[in-house]
């Protein structure tokens, strides 16, 4: 099982005077450093000890004592024992030094993995097209949409595996 402690800090509200427009924002004060960063491996990570460098430039230069892990190489997913080892180890090696760490465990991050353990459970799409039934025509040609998102680490897009007409 996998915890997180979050603290929340109030934040301070601050007015923002500009051409007789008054704008309120919520911020930290300046002197409150945030504790929380991404980290986001690629193949430097993956290398022995690859992970020291990272947590040692944090450790030396940075307020953050809490770092939430994602994993950015097309040829590693989140669920693999490799994976799974070497955040471990980072995640070993940060706690000597007072960071702690969080893995992302977004299921974009383990893809074919649970496309192949989990066909039926894929995600759906509905596209809708009005088409003019006409006698002299009785086909149509729908295609589907190539999706990707911000997790765009896989040179492959999410692709469609099955189909079905509703009429």
């Amino acid at each position: 099982m996998l915890s997180c402690k979050v603290h929340f800090v109030p934040a301070q509200e601050t007015e923002t005077k500009t051409k007789n427009l008054t704008a309120t924002t919520e911020r930290l004060p300046d002197e409150i450093l945030p504790v929380q960063a991404c980290w986001f491996w690629g193949f430097e990570e993956f290398k022995p000890e690859g992970h020291k460098q990272f947590i040692d430039q944090v450790n030396l230069h940075s307020p953050y004592t809490l770092l939430s892990t994602i994993i950015r190489r097309p040829d590693r997913e989140t669920v693999t024992a490799v994976t799974h080892d070497r955040i471990k180890q980072a995640a070993e090696y940060g706690l000597e030094k007072g960071i702690r760490m969080v893995a992302d465990l977004d299921i974009r991050t383990a893809r074919r993995y649970f496309h192949s353990r989990y066909l039926e459970e894929q995600q759906e799409m509905l596209l809708l097209k009005e088409i003019n039934v006409d006698r002299q025509k009785n086909e149509a040609v729908i295609g589907t949409q190539t999706l990707g998102d911000h997790y765009g680490q896989y040179k492959e897009h999410f692709t469609s595996h099955t189909y079905s007409v509703v009429r």
